[in-house]
């Protein structure tokens, strides 16, 4: 709630800060120091203030996910896969959507309509 209601950061501000799962790979851009919090954090674990480049961060280990592919057993795997496969779905719907309102659109300049009633009337 707090990161939601003061956060400065427009990307996480709509999740209250959630930053997602992020593969260990991606800390490789982050400073040394940020790096080695965030490897020593366990889940339910909160750090201290860390300053960074981009200002100041608490974060919150929720949990950590072993690396590799993930048994299509697991649930969370299926649900993964079934929001990937809504999400495109949703996109490919949305543009059939607007191609075909744009292909079937007309446009009508009513200001030019009116300008020209307006001369053949002779006012």
């Amino acid at each position: 709630m707090v990161a939601q209601n003061y956060t400065e950061d427009a990307q996480t501000q709509p999740n209250g800060g959630d930053l997602g799962f992020l593969p260990e790979s991606s800390l490789n851009q982050s400073s040394p120091e940020l790096r080695r919090m965030v490897l020593s954090l366990q889940p339910g674990q909160l750090s201290p203030v860390i300053h960074t480049q981009d200002g100041y961060r608490i974060l919150k280990m929720i949990s950590k996910e072993p690396s590799g592919q993930r048994d299509l057993s697991d649930p969370r795997a299926q649900q993964s896969i079934r929001e990937t496969l809504l999400e495109r779905k949703d996109q490919l719907l949305k543009t059939a959507y607007y191609e075909r309102a744009r292909n079937e659109a007309k446009v009508a300049d009513f200001m030019a309509r009116t300008v020209l009633e307006g001369a053949g009337s002779g006012k």
